[in-house]
């Protein structure tokens, strides 16, 4: 019994060393020569400022994804060596492996969200966007001992959905609400609705039938009130009109007082 254990004790080692030889045998194929080291400096840019000529250096802390394939050490390997950076003052220095035939260093910046100033005739003092970089960075034929330099831009600029520009600007309204009254203005208190397809809002007239509304930039405003309109007759008489306008708005705030002149109206009782 116990030469039978023995033989059994002796199967199981050999099986073990057998299956540990394997291993070994399976990782040395797979061994990745990262010995030899080459240096790798990049420096990002972003127009963050339009108050200021030229890029500026993209936000300190961002993170920027550095890799290699695998394969350009052996070209039995898969997937990537993969390491990290962040940006500081512009610019990130990393080591990398490198082999004497040269390996091909992928950069793959962050995005990131940035309240951008813009210009002095711009409606927006600060616009907040997402910052990306559209293309795959990369530089080629890295070998040991180099230092390789490469500047890259933050080139897609977008702004977030929910943002709407706005421009602000004065209206003297002027409407036939009383037909005794050659030219008058709308009267002050009239409620004006002012609305796109996607947008509304309203304003209170004050005196001489002004107004002083923000809207959305560069669309097609309709303006529309109701009045109790006075005629003439006879016999002289009251009923309710409704006075509709549109107008195409500038693409900047203007301190400049336009007039609009809803004209007659429509029976709306």
């Amino acid at each position: 019994t116990m030469r039978k254990i023995k033989t059994i004790l002796g199967f199981c080692a050999a099986a073990v060393l057998l299956f540990a030889a394997c291993e070994e045998v399976e990782s040395t194929d797979l061994t990745l020569d990262l010995t030899k080291k080459a240096t790798v400096r990049a420096y990002f840019y972003a127009e963050l400022d339009y108050t200021i000529l030229g890029d500026e250096f993209a936000p300190n802390g961002t993170k920027v994804i550095v890799s290699i394939p695998n394969s350009s050490f052996n070209s039995s390997a898969s997937g990537n060596w993969v390491d990290s950076a962040t940006i500081n003052n512009g610019m990130i220095e990393i080591e990398v492996p490198a082999t004497n035939a040269g390996v091909t260093v992928t950069i793959t910046p962050a995005e990131f969200v940035y309240d951008q100033k813009q210009a002095a005739n711009q409606n927006s003092s600060i616009i907040k966007k997402i910052f990306s970089v559209s293309a795959v960075q990369t530089i080629a034929s890295v070998k040991p001992g180099e230092t390789r330099t490469k500047q890259i831009d933050y080139n897609t600029m977008t702004q977030f959905n929910n943002f709407t520009e706005t421009v602000s600007l004065k209206f003297e309204l002027r409407a036939n609400v009383d037909e005794n009254v050659l030219n008058e203005f709308v009267p002050a208190s009239t409620v004006i609705t002012l609305y796109t397809t996607e947008w509304t809002t309203t304003a209170t007239v004050a005196a001489s039938g002004r107004i002083d509304v923000s809207v959305p930039k560069d669309e097609t405003i309709s303006l529309r009130f109701e009045a109790n309109k006075a005629l003439v007759g006879p016999p002289a008489s009251t009923k309710k009109y409704r006075y509709s306008k549109t107008f195409s708005n500038t693409d900047e705030t203007t301190p400049v007082l336009q007039s609009i002149d809803f004209g007659d109206g429509e029976v709306w009782e």
